[in-house]
């Protein structure tokens, strides 16, 4: 299922990193020349049949060794293109991993040469003197070493991208995959530790089945997937308990600023009521939940709204609470988010809306389009107010015809057993002419008060705010839908 990943890179994959930089280049370049250390032939070339059988041979524990560090350089590559860390951190853990690849690649080549020789009895020739129980337990050890300390670098590694996770304006999905990431990680070494501690400890006589102990609990890397589904079970459950507190703490205190059409001025009414809040002392953010048509930026896409909403918010929240759901083309939500394979979850807005009410007084939530424009496949604008638990704020676009279209409006609204806060008119037409009756018309017909008239092509932070004073006082009142 396509998530709120999607918003940063187009198709989905939650990309920050669209460029390598010079580290990455380091690091696969010092990748590649590890594995070049495991050639299957290392010494010559064979010059006969019997030669090359032999060096066929080395067929398994070259591809072992190659599983296990094109495993760890995966992991790397994954972490440097969904954080993009290029931090003194990020940087010292990938050398150390680096590093750490380099010294153990060749005595690696040798323990699985050694395991696959015992295994065959023989078959495949041993790479180098075996025989003690010493050496058995010295193998484990050496190869526990190896993954320790590489599963200990990416553990650093997403343990310091969790911590930046507000920095990084993480969403709920990818907290969970990166927290899913250091429970892999800890979990590996956990093995390796035990391992080494086995055949660290080992009596160097013992031939009972302690000596096949240390490579036997590497079997519980078997239990890897229940390890990162629990980790994303974990998350999720913090979320949603967070987010209930936060709610209840809040009072999913807000409005959900909606429309009777698409371009009658939802944004400007959205940011003039966080400007109007914001002079009366509250703290306000703004949200757009799901935002069709997102310019491409190094950050991810970006929606000219949101970003509008997000300006006039106080605290400034993090882009990816502002815009869950960032889909890059100019068109309906429902089109937008098929165009990238996206799913849109109530969930995950759910879960973005409760940190914001978490860290402000009221949350101003923005939609799309008009109040029966889908915002994705299955979820309404009623279905968003509902969840959230905010009231209705209608703007209606002034000019010939808005009359039928607020009515309608109203009558949705009421018919989705949502609250209509009140109505705010917007002059879209610059001919409109106020003095003609049409906003008495609309008094009458409307069955909530006009909170404010918004001239045409007014200035946010000025013209806006002021027209939306009254909207501001009734939104700070009893919470609820």
């Amino acid at each position: 299922m396509a998530g709120p990943a999607a918003r940063h890179g187009a198709g989905g994959d939650g990309w920050r990193g669209e460029r390598s930089t010079r580290l990455d280049a380091f690091v696969d370049a010092a990748f590649a020349f590890s594995v070049t250390l495991l050639v299957i032939s290392v010494d010559a070339i064979p010059d006969s049949r019997p030669a090359l059988v032999q060096a066929l041979k080395s067929i398994p524990s070259f591809a072992a060794c190659f599983a296990m560090i094109a495993m760890f350089w995966a992991a790397h590559a994954r972490w440097s293109r969904r954080y993009a860390l290029d931090d003194p951190a990020g940087t010292v853990l990938s050398l150390a991993l680096v590093f750490a690849v380099l010294v153990y690649v060749y005595p690696l080549r040798l323990q699985f040469g050694v395991f696959f020789a015992w295994v065959t009895g023989g078959w495949i020739p041993y790479p180098m003197a075996f025989g003690a129980v010493a050496d058995v337990s010295f193998m484990f050890l050496v190869y526990g070493l190896a993954f320790a300390t590489m599963s200990l670098c990416m553990l650093g590694l997403y343990l310091h991208a969790w911590r930046r996770r507000e920095a990084l304006s993480l969403d709920l999905e990818e907290r969970a995959q990166a927290l899913a990431e250091v429970a892999v990680f800890g979990w590996f070494t956990l093995v390796a530790l035990a391992s080494i501690a086995i055949a660290a400890t080992a009596p160097p006589d013992d031939s009972s089945m302690r000596l096949g102990l240390p490579g036997m609990l590497y079997a519980a890397l078997g239990l890897t997937g229940l390890v990162h589904g629990l980790a994303v079970r974990k998350v999720r459950a913090a979320e949603e308990r967070r987010s209930a507190g936060s709610r209840e703490r809040a009072g999913a205190r807000g409005v959900l600023v909606t429309g009777t059409d698409t371009g009658v001025g939802k944004s400007v009414a959205a940011v003039g009521l966080l400007h109007a809040l914001r002079a009366r002392g509250v703290r306000a953010v703004g949200m757009k939940p799901v935002a069709a048509g997102c310019a491409q930026t190094a950050q991810g896409p970006r929606n000219e709204d949101a970003l509008a909403l997000q300006a006039a918010s106080e605290p400034r929240p993090a882009y990816a609470d502002v815009n869950p759901w960032a889909l890059p083309l100019a068109t309906a939500p429902q089109l937008a988010a098929r165009a990238v394979g996206a799913t849109v979850a109530l969930p995950e807005i759910v879960a973005a809306h409760a940190r914001l009410a978490g860290t402000a007084d009221v949350v101003v939530v923005e939609g799309a389009g008009g109040w029966l424009s889908p915002l994705a496949d299955g979820i309404e604008h009623a279905d968003v107010a509902r969840a959230l638990g905010l009231p209705v704020l209608l703007v209606v676009g002034l000019r010939l015809g808005c009359l039928n279209q607020a009515r309608l409006s109203a009558r949705a609204i009421a018919a989705d057993g949502c609250r209509l806060l009140g109505w705010v008119g917007c002059a879209v037409d610059a001919g409109f002419d106020p003095a003609d009756g049409y906003l008495d018309l609309l008094s009458e017909a409307l069955p909530a008060p006009c909170l404010g008239i918004i001239p045409h092509a007014p200035d946010p932070a000025a013209g806006a705010a002021a027209a939306l004073d009254a909207a501001a006082a009734i939104a700070m009142g009893p919470a609820g839908p």
